[in-house]
């Protein structure tokens, strides 16, 4: 084999090796430092609430300007799942399936009892909080052999059903999608244990 030959092989090689493993380096790159980017308590206050309570998730969460759904009751059901999964509240979720009048519902729901709320939604228990969101905007991007990385902030509004107090949080999370809502369940356990 001549020198040429064997020189062209070794470039097709090392552009074949370079080319193949520019995804992999990108997209650890991309997923390096997720997590949650800003929280910020914009009303009430965390000290008048307290982990392990019974909590309803309204879903599916309201949207903002910026905000749209990748699926309609996704985000509702994932960070529900993920504060389930971290032991902060017990909880279920109410699926308002009527979408075209769900902001005149949310803030009907937000003056309901506990009762009444857990007949609506067929409970076993009665709810101690009610837990609104508003996705203010949302953004994507794939990360090459990692997945999707989802940019989201949500408006956050956790209602005691009995004093009727309220804790607001705007929260921003930058994660695979998957560690979205894990990173924002977290987040809230440490500012509610907190206090």
């Amino acid at each position: 084999m001549s020198r040429i030959m064997k020189l062209n092989q070794l470039i097709l090689i090392v552009t074949v090796l370079a080319l193949t493993s520019c995804g992999p380096i990108m997209g650890n790159l991309m997923t390096m430092g997720g997590g949650i980017k800003d929280i910020e308590v914009t009303g009430g206050d965390a000290a008048n609430f307290t982990a392990g309570k019974k909590l309803l998730v309204l879903a599916p969460f309201l949207k903002g300007e910026d905000g749209y759904y990748v699926s309609r009751g996704d985000d509702a059901a994932n960070l529900l799942d993920a504060i389930n999964g971290i032991g902060l509240f017990k909880g279920e979720f109410l699926f308002e399936p009527d979408y075209y009048s769900l902001n005149e519902k949310t803030e009907k729901y937000k003056t309901m009892s506990a009762d009444e709320l857990m007949s609506m939604a067929a409970m076993d228990f009665t709810p101690d909080y009610l837990l609104v969101g508003t996705i203010l905007h949302r953004d994507t991007v794939v990360a090459p052999t990692r997945g999707v990385i989802m940019d989201v902030t949500y408006k956050l509004e956790l209602i005691d059903l009995v004093s009727k107090d309220a804790l607001v949080v705007k929260v921003r999370a930058k994660d695979l999608f998957p560690e979205v809502a894990p990173d924002i369940a977290e987040a809230l356990n440490e500012l509610i244990k907190a206090n």
